[in-house]
């Protein structure tokens, strides 16, 4: 008798029995129904993929070379030329820089040689100007011949950067 209880379904009682098989076949077809509408719902999308006949198309070798060819003949010259024009631009960039630096090196030395020259023992004008004992067309010679210096010091700075230029740019590795 324990076997008898432990079933769902008594022996005795059919439409129990048919009423809770009917349930369940109720719940088993809609369990279907929704799986079958759940895999059904790209059927458009299905349709219009199988109705294609082209999925994988393969191309002759033919074409392929001749597409490597026209590949090679447009588009490499186009980059080989943006390439040289880049080269070019960066030999002028270097030059810009040693330029740059040499001129940076020149502004150094004449701040340099201005501070040299201000701490130098070259005596103030000034003394002379305000000194009834120089006469006046001695410190104008003698400004003048400081003028003339300066000068001379500023021009000689000048040539020898740009002799330091001109060595740099022959060392250049771009250059040939």
């Amino acid at each position: 008798m324990s076997h008898i209880q432990s079933s769902p379904y008594h022996p005795y009682n059919n439409l129990e029995n048919c009423s809770r098989s009917l349930r369940e076949s109720i719940q088993l077809l809609k369990d279907c129904s929704n799986d079958l509408e759940e895999k059904t719902l790209d059927s458009k999308r299905m349709i219009q993929v199988l109705s294609t006949k082209k999925v994988f198309g393969l191309i002759p070798e033919f074409d392929l070379d001749d597409a490597k060819q026209s590949y090679r003949s447009t588009i490499t010259p186009q980059l080989d030329e943006q390439v040289h024009k880049l080269e070019e631009e960066l030999q002028i960039l270097v030059l810009k820089r040693k330029s740059l630096a040499s001129k940076l090196k020149l502004t150094k030395t004449r701040l340099n040689n201005y501070q040299r020259g201000m701490q130098s023992s070259d005596v103030d004008l000034e003394i002379f100007v305000n000194n009834k004992n120089y006469d006046e067309s001695s410190v104008r010679k003698l400004q003048m011949l400081r003028n003339k210096k300066k000068r001379l010091q500023y021009t000689l700075n000048r040539v020898s950067s740009s002799t330091n230029n001109i060595n740099t740019r022959n060392d250049s590795p771009f250059l040939m």
